[in-house]
């Protein structure tokens, strides 16, 4: 699944996190006795918790279902659509397991009918019979009573009819809807991960559950239906109506289950193996879709081909849903996508969201197999379903459009971000053996998306390519139609790289990058004559902060790493799997041993450089003589030094500076070369490291002269890509884009003019005077910024009457540029009124105003304040993106004790964060580590200011 939209300045980004898992707490005392508990994983031996282990409630394993009977009709025809309904029946087939006199299974926000319970065998004598029934809304539990005990290996069924609400609450079966000429068209469709499957019909709704399903939808005979597998019949029902009725499901889990009724239509194709492919949205938006269509088809090929199994259902439907909490939902054979991810259009689209749509598709269609053929047993090991994904969705993407980059692409989108989070005491592992349904919410975040696609990533490249691939294949069919926990993995895995000899030791290694939060920075020193010295240790945005002891390491904090290295006499940036030096933790009789002496192939006035390519999950440090010849070499000709590398040596020495393993001076010197840079990569970065000291110093006196250095940095790289002249080529136009919004942020002259001139062109005549997608944000953002009321008003009304979805999202974010403190106002109380800006969006808007103006900061806080119980219930089906609000809110002032006073105050008299309490944790801890560096870290780069203009003025 890809997670609710997150804005950035600096690029459309959409991963992350999504997920408010809904689980259970303990049970009613009087249903104790049934219930069952999970036990921790064998292969979690050593990672407890300093507290009391609480148990995880399940349902008792005492029926197993079979299969589902289901039978589902929306009421979305007449009347006001609050009072909307939908009906259902449910037969359950169910195999006795243990003797019971209970059935307990799921049930959420629905009416069970009067009388429709019954309780029956198949095919066996003197059966039990319904007695009673009873509801725990608390727990989303229905338990039904029968009068005597079931037998054990007995087949027996359960049915029911049910009605719910039909509301736009974007989770279970909700309605939807969008405007064609002026008239409102509703449709009916799901999303169920991860507990709503409840909220649409009874079931057992747990990912270990898995079942047959057999779909029947009723509908109006002008509309259409589509669920999981093709339409076997259609059946007539009353005048009007007619009932769709589905082939039969492989076994698959609840939360996999999807259906759909609507007025869509469809463009198709047939690929290679005769899968049916189909690609649906309202009729107006057919012409967008040929891409979606074309790179739907080839991923699905090319998984068929690299894992060697044959993808098992008979068609695979993409979805264009227009009201969407996530990204996109990869239920089985029916994918469910955010309307604009599947929306191109060439010389409309940016590259930037034809990107969006291309790794969406690769993410959604690795789940066919990574969590759809094989499913986690429980969402602890949720990072087998997103991780894998998330890896996929890159190199599913790398093999589609070689030309994009995508392997190195991944370092500054995934590794680099989540490197953010998992450096800090409030991280978690990878896996996590939850202990209580808060923690459970709190894993659905980027550890489990990005960190989990990063360590296989690096697992790809310790054990080589081909042994991963095989080895893939070989888990993948060791669960097929089943479940599997880490230790599947890690067996088959292990297992293929024993049979052709590998060396690397899968199984620990990746224990250590699994079963432990945060990561290692390995620091490289020269140790005598022609001696490098490697020693890790734990990497901590805050070494002095208190570790609450939530999660225990059971190493100790020491990793296995597979370390690579070059010189600059090598220059070898090829390294492969042969290249590796392991830095193994060496835990005989509990010492931990985490220095590795290795000879210098280098002369001392040479520069080391680790991680090459940054195929590790890992950063890197060096000595001062070092860190003086890296830094001598980007000023003396930096493109010596690969892009991916430089991008690497900017992160890594920002970073660590803040944190205080290095120098905050030669931090900042490793910035000074940017004058001469043209690349995406370290751009991109370097612009995410300097937001975070424009942050801090923003009111102080010397922040005139830091955006000096920064539109001096930027000059040069400006009059190369400029405004007006699209760049070629994928990374280029990024690049293009990452250099203009910097230079118009630091009120480039030039920047600021030219973007003006083609804001009020394009004002004056759209149509004419088209503006490059790529720069649209960047040209909107300073128009408004730098103009008057009525250009604001006139961008929300081309935003309101724009047909291209990603057009629509760059202006949406430019609304918030404004300088004018009534326009933000209005903005963030229109971002919550859906007739003004659609529900799924206002999240997003709140979030990313302050990044994109800072002026905006005060006012999106004051609102989160005054609006926050409206935000909690109404705007909270994405989990991220309301965590995003939160932190976005507060970022620009998170280096005040006010602004520390006044989150705690607030976590203190809101008796209910819901959703946003893991951001306010983080931004309470951020607070308290910026308030810190301030301290330390102010003086100096005051100092280094000073310097610079010294030497410009010499």
């Amino acid at each position: 699944m890809e997670d609710g939209q997150t804005f950035r300045v600096t690029k459309i980004r959409m991963y992350f996190s999504r997920f408010c898992l809904l689980t259970l707490v303990l049970f009613l005392n009087a249903l104790s006795s049934t219930t069952g508990t999970r036990p921790a994983s064998s292969v979690c031996d050593g990672c407890t918790s300093s507290k009391p282990k609480q148990d995880v409630v399940f349902l008792p394993k005492t029926l197993k279902p079979i299969y589902y009977d289901l039978e589902m009709r929306p009421n979305m025809y007449q009347g006001d659509p609050t009072t909307f309904t939908f009906d259902g029946y449910v037969r359950i087939t169910m195999e006795c397991l243990e003797t019971t006199k209970e059935v307990i299974m799921h049930l959420n926000e629905l009416e069970i009918m009067a009388g429709s319970i019954e309780f029956g065998s198949e095919g066996g004598s003197d059966p039990p019979v319904f007695v009673s029934y009873e509801t725990d809304a608390d727990n989303q539990l229905l338990k039904i009573t029968l009068d005597k005990d079931t037998t054990v290996g007995q087949m027996y069924y359960v049915k029911m009819n049910f009605t719910g609400p039909l509301k736009d609450d974007l989770k279970g079966f909700y309605l939807s809807s969008y405007t064609r000429e002026g008239e409102t068209v509703y449709l009916a469709t799901t999303q169920f991960e991860s507990t709503d499957a409840r909220k649409a019909f009874p079931c057992f709704d747990e990912p270990e559950l898995k079942a047959h399903f057999n779909i029947t939808l009723v509908r109006k005979t002008e509309l259409n239906s589509m669920s999981n597998m093709r339409i076997v019949r259609t059946d007539d029902r009353e005048t009007g109506f007619v009932a769709d009725v589905y082939e039969t499901t492989p076994l698959m889990s609840t939360y996999l289950v999807a259906f759909i009724v609507s007025d869509f239509q469809f463009i198709s194709g047939t690929t290679s193996r005769g899968v049916e492919y189909r690609v649906w949205a309202q009729k107006e938006s057919l012409n967008d879709l040929d891409y979606s269509l074309d790179v739907g088809m080839r991923t699905i090929t090319f998984y068929e081909d690299y894992f060697n199994i044959t993808y098992p259902l008979p068609k695979e439907d993409m979805v264009a849903i227009p009201d969407f909490a996530a990204g996109a939902m990869e239920n089985w054979g029916l994918i469910t996508y955010r309307a604009v991810r599947l929306f191109f259009t060439a010389g409309v689209t940016s590259n930037s969201a034809k990107q969006q749509v291309m790794v969406v598709i690769t993410h959604e269609l690795a789940h066919q197999w990574f969590g759809n053929l094989v499913t986690m047993k429980w969402w602890d090991d949720l990072w087998l379903n997103e991780g894998f994904a998330t890896f996929f969705m890159y190199f599913g993407a790398e093999v589609i459009e070689p030309n994009w980059d995508m392997y190195n692409q991944f370092v500054v989108d995934e590794i680099m971000p989540v490197f953010e989070f998992d450096g800090r005491v409030t991280s978690h592992p990878v896996y996590v053996d939850v202990e209580s349904p808060e923690e459970i919410d709190q894993i659905f975040d980027s550890i489990s998306y990005n960190k989990g696609g990063s360590v296989i990533r690096m697992l790809k490249f310790f054990i080589g390519a081909g042994t991963f691939q095989r080895g893939l294949t070989r888990y993948l069919l060791s669960r097929e139609y089943s479940n599997a926990d880490h230790d599947d993995l890690w067996v088959a895995l292990g297992t293929q790289a024993e049979e052709e000899k590998k060396t690397a030791v899968v199984v620990d290694t990746m224990k250590t990058w699994t079963l432990q939060m945060n990561y290692p920075v390995v620091t490289v020193s020269r140790a005598g004559p022609k001696m490098i010295r490697l020693t890790q240790e734990r990497f901590l945005f805050d070494p002095a902060s208190s570790d609450p002891g939530k999660y225990v390491s059971p190493y100790n904090y020491t990793w296995n790493i597979p370390f690579t290295f070059t010189t600059s006499d090598q220059k070898n940036f090829d390294v492969t799997d042969a290249d590796i030096i392991w830095m193994l933790r060496n835990d005989t009789a509990d010492v931990y041993d985490t220095t590795v002496t290795i000879p210098d192939p280098s002369d001392e006035s040479s520069w080391i450089l680790g991680n090459i390519r940054h195929h590790g999950y890992y950063r890197v440090n060096y000595d001062e003589d070092n860190w003086k010849n890296i830094i001598k070499q980007l000023k003396a000709n930096h493109e010596v030094i690969i892009p991916i590398n430089r991008a690497q040596i900017i992160n890594d020495a920002m970073d660590l500076a803040r944190a205080g393993y290095l120098a905050q001076l030669t931090g900042l010197q490793t910035l000074e070369y940017l004058s001469a840079e043209l690349n995406y990569y370290p751009w991109t970065t370097a612009r995410d490291k300097l937001v975070y000291i424009d942050t801090m110093i923003r009111d102080t006196e010397i922040y005139p002269a830091f955006q000096e250095f920064l539109r001096s940095s930027s000059d040069a790289a400006f009059r190369f890509y400029g405004l007006r002249t699209p760049a070629e080529g994928q990374i280029e136009s990024f690049a293009q884009r990452e250099v203009s919004s910097a230079a118009c942020g630091v009120y480039n002259q030039d920047c600021l003019q030219e973007a003006r001139d083609l804001f009020l062109a394009w004002k004056d005549n759209p149509q004419d005077n088209k503006i490059n997608p790529e720069l649209l944000l960047t040209v909107l953002c300073t128009g408004i910024s730098e103009g008057v009321a009525d250009d604001w008003y006139h961008l929300y009304d081309s935003y309101q009457a724009e047909t291209s979805l990603s057009t629509k999202s760059d202006m949406l974010r430019a609304l918030a540029c404004s300088q004018e403190a009534f326009i933000i106002e209005m903005l963030l109380e229109r971002a919550i009124t859906p007739s003004e800006i659609p529900k799924q969006d206002g999240p997003g808007v709140i979030a990313t105003a302050p990044g994109i103006n800072a002026f905006a900061q005060p006012f999106v806080w004051d609102f989160i304040r005054e609006k926050y119980d409206t935000l909690r219930t109404d705007y909270s089906a994405s989990v991220g993106t309301f965590t995003s609000m939160i932190k976005a809110a507060t970022a620009t002032v998170q280096h005040t004790q006010a602004m520390l006073d006044e989150l705690e105050e607030f976590v203190r008299v809101t008796p209910n964060l819901g959703p946003g309490a893991a951001g306010f944790e983080q931004a309470i801890t951020q607070t308290k580590s910026n308030i810190e560096w301030m301290r330390v870290n102010y003086p100096v780069v005051k100092q280094w200011l000073e310097s610079l203009r010294s030497r410009q003025d010499k």
